[in-house]
């Protein structure tokens, strides 16, 4: 670890140290489908002499036992804030959760964060407002890593740690809630702080990254560029922690992300998954990127679930694919039926243009497209062969549990590059 992480590791366990204060604040409970679920706001790390608050959704799950439940928390991407439907996602499948704005925006009314799509002007701002106590501020917003030059206790990433790092103590410390059953999910830059987040808050039992990863200088899109200056890099490089993070992780990406790359995915699935044979990647195809599409995509609860023995576990690759001809087997435990596989391969090195591709505005989308070649299956041994144009390339393994369909992937293999080219994918 080099010293500005260090730096970062032990202002981040002062944090965890200082414990939680938090009010809750029945004016903005949301009701209606959501009634239930609780506005509170965190007192987080202090920011330019003052004190700050953080805005969250708090839910817990119904239960008759009265048995302790397992919990999350549930960080948003760019342009998000707090969902109270993303909260009751996981309420209604047992789980307590707590999603939390990590931007400093404050809402304005009842219901700003009942769905996605509620977070325009009318109904959040950057301001305390009602939230106003004397001796506070709010945090930083995300500014993309611009602010790499100024002191870490000034920059955005670090207050947003923070501000989860205290959440996460609010879950510990409440006692309805299994302190060893807590994880932690993040889409878009919310994913990217949870690559980070896990490096140095290692209470947490499982987490989920969604879209975001760590390796992003090794991608081709806009983040790639983002994380160009080596201040940022040495700053907030996730991979540098990856040896630290001995939990099982999910890797979730698109594979036609106009923010990420299948390289980064991949890269951070491999360092991770050798500290855990649980640890998982899912690329999907036409999945988009948003945050309805990220929270949707059931991979994400039962991978959950399995890690808290609630269901099977999603296959594992017991020996990852290498060179255009293939063969590996699956280990599916009982409840897990494979369904197909198939492999998505490009013909050229990755690259990204700006298009309309999706119709969904301008962004840097692949210049190429995903070829498709299927695999065999016999039993849970997976069979294929890729042309000689095929330059990289991932197999997808469907599969079902119960009546739902899922994914999983294998890592992202370069076949038709140098070894300098093997070495950067």
């Amino acid at each position: 670890m080099n010293s500005v992480k260090s730096e970062i590791a032990e202002k981040l366990k002062c944090v965890e140290r200082s414990g939680v204060n938090f009010s809750y604040n029945p004016e903005y409970d949301p009701d209606n489908e959501f009634a239930g679920i609780k506005a509170l706001t965190l007192e987080s790390a202090p920011y330019g002499g003052k004190k700050t608050k953080v805005f969250g959704y708090f839910g817990m799950p119904e239960t008759s036992d009265g048995k302790k439940v397992p919990a999350v928390l549930l960080l948003h991407g760019g342009g998000g804030h707090a969902y109270a439907c993303w909260v009751k996602l996981w309420n209604d499948r047992g789980f307590a959760a707590l999603a939390i704005d990590t931007t400093g925006y404050m809402p304005r009314k009842r219901n700003a964060g009942s769905r996605e799509g509620g977070g325009d002007e009318d109904y959040w701002e950057r301001a305390l407002g009602s939230f106003y106590e004397d001796g506070y501020t709010l945090p930083p917003d995300n500014d993309h890593f611009e602010s790499f030059a100024k002191p870490i206790e000034e920059q955005w990433m670090y207050n947003a740690l923070a501000a989860a790092v205290k959440a996460n103590t609010f879950l510990r410390n409440d006692n309805r809630i299994n302190s060893s059953q807590i994880g932690v999910v993040g889409i878009s830059w919310g994913g990217i702080m949870t690559s980070i987040l896990i490096g140095y808050d290692l209470r947490f039992s499982f987490a989920a990254a969604v879209y975001g990863s760590g390796y992003l200088s090794k991608g081709v899109t806009d983040f790639n560029n983002i994380f160009k200056p080596r201040p940022v890099i040495e700053q907030w490089a996730a991979e540098d922690n990856f040896d630290k993070v001995k939990i099982p992780v999910l890797w979730l990406g698109w594979n036609d992300d106009s923010n990420f790359s299948v390289m980064s995915n991949s890269l951070s699935y491999s360092a991770t998954a050798a500290n855990n044979k649980d640890t998982r990647l899912v690329l999907k195809d036409k999945l988009l990127h948003n945050h309805r599409r990220g929270w949707s995509s059931e991979e994400i609860y039962t991978f959950a679930q399995s890690v808290i023995g609630r269901s099977p576990r999603l296959p594992e690759i017991i020996s990852q694919p290498r060179g255009r001809s293939f063969s590996f087997e699956v280990e599916c435990e009982d409840g897990v039926t494979l369904t197909g596989a198939k492999a998505y391969y490009i013909t050229a090195p990755m690259t990204c243009v700006v298009s309309d591709k999706y119709n969904c505005g301008e962004r840097s989308y692949m210049s190429e497209d995903w070829k498709i070649r299927p695999c065999d299956l016999s039993g849970n041994r997976v069979i294929g062969s890729l042309p000689e144009e095929c330059y990289a390339y991932y197999v997808e393994l469907s599969f079902k549990i119960g009546k739902i369909d899922m994914v999983t992937a294998s890592e992202y293999v370069t076949v038709g590059a140098s070894c300098e080219d093997n070495k950067k994918a």
